[in-house]
């Protein structure tokens, strides 16, 4: 037989024995009557085990407990249907044994064994985050008030994987949102602000006050167009320039002037 340690069968085992099976039953229950309702008794089994047990290189039993553990129903569940059989999936024996180590792990869980640390975390879960709850515990346990602490993943790791019943993310607390708008100052150039100009500027009055604007070319080209216009006479002035911080005189450059 079997020179394995482990009873359970492995992953692969569990996959040779579903294409073993294939889509046949493996199974009719025999009810009978406990107290004064129908239940289950026994099983008929449709599948020859010992053929399996041999395959396998594994024990009659171990071969029972697999295909119950992974078996679901073929037809509705009812007692007076006798047709009704079990058929046995890979997928359905690992979702049992997760569930099965679930809750092995919950009753030695830290949380369920130390009753004050448990009352401690449910009187602050709706009003703390599992940080802050993490923090608490910590001062709680200097002060001698519980006995031992918690961390913040520990409690994630119960919500995740574990399933506690009175830690679910439904019951944290929900942190509101805040928005903040960013505020960009821009950066002061040379010169006085145009916020500062004269009211007679404004009014486009005078004659001589320019407005400058520099458009950027396509990236790589190295080409730029600078303009400018007269408030007061909307005479424009547009100049190609190659560098966007190369200073200019009016006088030696050449210009198309051009009314906007």
């Amino acid at each position: 037989m079997s020179e394995f340690h482990y009873k359970q069968l492995q992953g692969w085992e569990k996959s040779k024995l579903e294409r073993l099976i294939g889509n046949k039953p493996i199974c009719k229950p025999i009810y009978g009557m406990i107290g004064h309702e129908w239940s289950i008794v026994s099983y008929e089994w449709l599948v020859d085990i010992n053929e399996l047990s041999f395959k396998l290189g594994r024990t009659r039993k171990t071969i029972k407990n697999e295909l119950l553990r992974g078996s679901y129903w073929t037809l509705v569940n009812k007692v007076e249907d006798k047709s009704t059989t079990l058929n046995y999936s890979k997928g359905a024996s690992d979702t049992r044994h997760k569930k099965m180590v679930s809750s092995r792990n919950l009753q030695h869980t830290k949380i369920v064994v130390n009753k004050k640390l448990k009352e401690f975390v449910l009187n602050l879960i709706k009003n703390q985050s599992l940080k802050g709850i993490g923090g608490r515990t910590r001062i709680a346990y200097k002060q001698g008030l519980i006995e031992t602490t918690i961390s913040p993943t520990t409690l994630y790791s119960y919500i995740d994987n574990i399933h506690v019943e009175f830690i679910n993310y439904s019951s944290l607390k929900r942190r509101k949102k805040h928005y903040y708008r960013m505020k960009y100052k821009g950066k002061r150039q040379n010169g006085i602000s145009i916020d500062e100009r004269p009211q007679s500027i404004n009014n486009r009055t005078e004659f001589g006050h320019w407005e400058m604007d520099l458009i950027e070319g396509k990236k790589g080209t190295n080409v730029n167009l600078l303009t400018m216009s007269e408030r007061k006479s909307k005479m424009g002035i547009a100049v190609k320039i190659r560098v966007k911080s190369q200073i200019f005189c009016l006088t030696c450059i050449h210009y198309t002037p051009c009314f906007f």
